[in-house]
């Protein structure tokens, strides 16, 4: 009988030191440090105002640093599609107790970024998105997109259509914050990023 009990033991207890914990990043969308809805009417740093109907962008090449400087490295072939309205991504699960800091590319790798769009399911990170999010093969995808109204004659309405993006292989911008999560009642864990427009 003790040679039953020592082994699941044994088990037992090495499952219980490498706990795979959902990781999530939710970002927060903010203009001068306070939180906005879409369409509703905000003043930009120069004192013009606008309104965002849509954002969206792209996140590749994530890096997860925790746990006393260890690096978790995520599929080099993922990338995530973070929208306004659908800001929390679901990373995975993985070995991480204490999050230190997360690294990532705001885009799509260079070589992902000239496939043919037509080729991915619905739903998919690379799929067709509205706001569309891919410029045509040749430029490929748009790393990041905000479309709204301005305010084009100082009365206060945003009326003024504007559409800001970013696309190209070398703008595609690597951002390192330090961080950490809040761990959650089911022991995930969320990274909270505030994205400043």
């Amino acid at each position: 009988m003790h040679r039953f009990i020592i082994p699941v033991f044994i088990v037992f207890c090495s499952a219980s030191l490498t706990a795979q914990n959902f990781v999530r990043t939710s970002f927060l969308f903010h203009n001068a440090g306070q939180p906005f809805a879409l369409n509703e009417t905000i003043a930009a740093y120069n004192g013009v105002d606008y309104s965002v109907q849509s954002m969206a962008f792209y996140m590749s090449r994530i890096k997860i640093t925790h746990d006393g400087g260890q690096v978790t490295a995520l599929d080099t072939n993922e990338v995530y599609y973070v929208n306004f309205n659908v800001p929390e991504i679901i990373l995975g699960s993985f070995n991480i107790t204490q999050v230190e800091a997360i690294t990532f590319d705001v885009g799509v790798p260079e070589y992902l970024n000239h496939l043919d769009i037509s080729q991915y399911p619905d739903h998919h990170p690379l799929g067709f998105h509205d706001p569309s999010m891919h410029w045509g093969w040749a430029s490929g995808y748009m790393h990041m997109v905000m479309n709204g109204k301005g305010d084009d004659n100082n009365d206060g309405v945003p009326t003024a259509f504007y559409e800001l993006n970013c696309l190209g292989d070398g703008n595609v911008p690597t951002a390192t914050i330090t961080t950490t999560a809040t761990v959650n009642p089911d022991n995930s864990r969320t990274i909270f990023l505030i994205c400043n427009v």
